[in-house]
């Protein structure tokens, strides 16, 4: 988790290897809902803060799950 002054950004690493096969939309999907709990845990938090979430893949790929 990374803090702001106006948004967090929440950056999840994934090492395993369907990090590295996987297109970014296919690894955005897999993980999608999982990313979306700790959002809403993290907005409840951080009122007024927009709350982001990415993927770090084990290849070094950022996936911005806003674009996916």
């Amino acid at each position: 988790m990374v803090e702001f002054d106006d948004a967090i950004w929440l950056i999840d690493y994934k090492t395993g290897d369907d990090s590295r096969t996987l297109s970014d939309e296919v690894l955005g999907e897999r993980h999608r809902v999982q990313l979306a709990g700790y959002q809403a845990l993290l907005a409840g938090l951080y009122p007024g803060k927009a709350v982001h979430a990415a993927l770090a893949a084990g290849d070094g790929r950022l996936v911005d799950l806003s674009t996916v």
